[in-house]
């Protein structure tokens, strides 16, 4: 298994102010295939929000009400599953028409 670093601001400052140093000779090997690297949280978060235009704490605000949402979707779906039941789901399929599908739905 490769070895995973995290490259963070202050990795990439490092390199930016001593070509000799251990922070350098990193970054240079990006690419090589010599290790899996990654982008801090903190500097990832600062990047995407400026791509979208968005202050770092309205982003932050979005995904954690994103996340809220889809875990409080996640336990509808849940819920409802447990009130199905397969005998009536094939039911229910007995009474769909067996014929081709349109044109657009074909796969």
């Amino acid at each position: 298994m490769k070895p995973r670093i995290v490259i963070d601001t202050n990795s990439i400052v490092s390199a930016l102010k001593s070509r000799r140093g251990a922070a350098n000779r990193l970054l240079h090997l990006i690419g090589t295939k010599k290790f899996v690297h990654s982008l801090s949280v903190p500097y990832a978060t600062k990047e995407l929000a400026k791509k979208e235009h968005i202050s770092v704490e309205r982003f932050i605000m979005l995904a954690i009400a994103e996340k809220m949402s889809a875990l409080g979707a996640q336990d509808f779906i849940e819920k409802r599953g447990k009130r199905g039941s397969r005998q009536r789901f094939l039911k229910v399929l007995e009474s769909a028409p067996d014929v081709e599908p349109e044109e657009d739905d074909k796969i």
